[in-house]
C-alpha cells in the first residue's frame, strides 16, 4: 500500500491537495521574514500601525481620487454608516487609484504570515468624517461569518490614513487583545485610538472590537480600508459584477487574484472544473 499522500489528480478534497494550495502564496519567504516582528503584534494584540508608508507626494493624487468619489457619494443615513461621514463603498469598482494599496506587499506579508495562507480582498471602501460625526459604535466585522469559537482568524482590515489620524478628528478607535474573546459582548473598557501621520496604515484583526472616532475638528479625515479575507469565505463586495470582464483581463495577475479570479484548494472557484481566467481569457479572445 502505497505511504504517498493524495494528490489533487485523485483526491481534490484531501488534506494534502488543500494543503497544496494553500502553500501557493503571494509573497516570499524573504518579505514575510522582514515583516515577522509586525505579524507577531498582530497575532499578539490583534493590531499593528505601519508608519508613514507614504509620503506627501504619493497621497496627494489619492487625496483628490477619494475627493472626486466623495463628490458622488451620499453621506451616510444611518448611525453606523455615520451621518457627517463619505463611506464609498467598493471603490476598486470606481478607480485603479487604490489598487496599489490593495497589493501592498508589506501588507500583504503580514497577513500571509497571520494566516498561513494567501488572501483575497474582500472589500474596499473610502471613509471621509468631518465634523461633528458621532464616534461609532464599537463593533466586529466578522460578525457575517456565523462560525463558531474557537476559530482561526478570518479577516484582517488595512485602514489606509489619507490625513493625519488624531483623537480629536476621529482616529479609529479599539480594545487590544479583544480579537481573541470568545464571546460578543461589547468591551467596557476605553479603547486606544489609532494616532498616526498621513500615510500610515493600521491592520487589525476583523474580530477586534473596534469603531471610529469622534470629530471635533472640519475635516476631513480621509482614509482607505480593503479588507482580506480567507479565500473559502464569501466576499463581502460581489467583486464579479462590479469591475467589467474586460477591465479585469487587463488588471495584474496580482490584482485579478486578489479580486478572487483564483482557485483554492482545486475546487473553490471553478467554471466547468476549470480556472475562472482561463474561461474569461478564452470568451475574450485573449491569450
Amino acid at each position: 500500500m502505497s505511504n504517498e499522500p493524495s494528490l489533487p489528480s485523485t483526491d481534490p478534497f484531501s488534506r494534502a491537495a488543500i494543503d497544496m494550495s494553500r502553500s501557493r502564496l503571494i509573497t516570499t519567504e524573504a518579505e514575510r521574514a522582514s515583516m515577522a516582528r509586525e505579524a507577531r503584534h498582530l497575532s499578539e494584540h490583534g493590531y499593528v500601525i505601519l508608519n508613514a508608508q507614504l509620503d506627501a507626494r504619493a497621497l496627494h493624487p489619492l487625496q483628490v481620487i477619494l475627493d472626486d468619489i466623495n463628490a458622488q457619494t451620499r453621506l451616510g443615513i444611518f448611525e453606523f454608516e455615520g451621518t457627517q461621514t463619505h463611506r464609498a463603498y467598493n471603490v476598486v469598482s470606481q478607480t485603479r487609484g487604490f489598487d496599489a494599496l490593495a497589493m501592498d506587499r508589506r501588507v500583504l506579508a503580514i497577513i500571509e504570515s497571520y494566516f498561513g495562507e494567501a488572501p483575497q480582498l474582500s472589500a474596499s471602501m473610502g471613509m471621509t468624517l468631518y465634523e461633528g460625526q458621532a464616534a461609532q459604535p464599537l463593533h466586529r466585522d466578522t460578525g457575517h461569518y456565523p462560525l463558531p469559537w474557537p476559530r482561526p482568524p478570518l479577516e484582517v482590515n488595512a485602514i489606509w490614513a489619507l490625513d493625519d489620524f488624531r483623537i480629536s478628528n476621529g482616529a479609529t478607535r479599539f480594545v487590544p487583545g479583544s480579537h481573541r474573546r470568545e464571546d460578543e459582548t461589547r468591551p467596557s473598557e476605553t479603547p486606544q485610538s489609532a494616532e498616526m501621520p498621513a500615510g500610515s496604515v493600521l491592520l487589525y484583526d476583523g474580530a477586534l472590537w473596534h469603531g471610529g472616532g469622534q470629530c471635533d475638528e472640519p475635516g476631513p479625515r480621509r482614509s482607505v480600508n480593503h479588507i482580506y479575507a480567507r479565500q473559502w469565505l464569501r466576499q463581502q463586495d460581489n467583486m464579479y459584477l462590479s469591475l467589467p470582464q474586460e477591465e479585469v483581463l487587463k488588471l495584474p495577475k496580482l490584482m485579478q487574484r486578489l479580486l478572487g479570479y483564483w482557485l483554492f484548494g482545486y475546487t473553490l472557484g471553478v467554471i466547468d472544473g476549470r480556472p475562472p481566467l482561463d474561461v474569461l481569457k478564452e470568451r475574450h479572445g485573449k491569450p
